[in-house]
């Protein structure tokens, strides 16, 4: 056991130097509710505390930003409330019975609404994260990041915008 110690020791004083270098940077990822919110706040306190740099924060299953715009509360509101006459004034909808299509176009627009209630709330969670690093939005990642192929797809997503 003696002889593993000395490599053991350098081995650990190797990842020790690794993780304060300035080349290396963490990345927290969270979702924009309070509890994953409080939990990377958690994180970047910690990082802090030791100072190890943070890169950034990543908000995962992000909301479309149109959920926050005026023309996409006032479009929904108007497929709700003029939904009859939109039935007979848009071709596509006729193929369908009236009263189902207007029906189609109130529940899309309250979805809407549905959703950018959500979108508020999803602001203010994240409005609660501390941190001056960059901070970047990606729509819904399903499957856990577990290889470098996982972090690059989430990139190109960075990418987009």
């Amino acid at each position: 056991m003696q002889t593993m110690r000395p490599g053991f020791v350098q081995r650990a004083e190797a990842v020790g130097a690794t993780l304060t270098s300035s080349d290396t940077a963490f990345v927290a990822v969270t979702v924009a509710a309070p509890g994953p919110v409080a939990e990377a706040n958690f994180f970047v306190d910690a990082l802090a505390e030791r100072s190890l740099r943070l890169g950034g924060v990543v908000v995962n299953r992000c909301l479309p930003a149109m959920l926050e715009t005026r023309a996409g509360h006032t479009a929904a509101a108007k497929m709700v409330a003029q939904a009859d006459r939109l039935v007979a004034e848009v071709p596509v909808l006729a193929a369908a019975p009236a009263d189902v299509a207007a029906g189609v176009l109130r529940e899309v627009g309250e979805n809407f609404t549905d959703y950018a209630r959500l979108s508020d709330a999803a602001a203010l969670a994240l409005a609660e994260l501390r941190t001056d690093a960059p901070v970047w939005s990606v729509g819904e990642v399903t499957n856990d990041i577990t290889d470098l192929g996982g972090v690059l797809h989430i990139g190109e997503q960075l990418a987009k915008g």
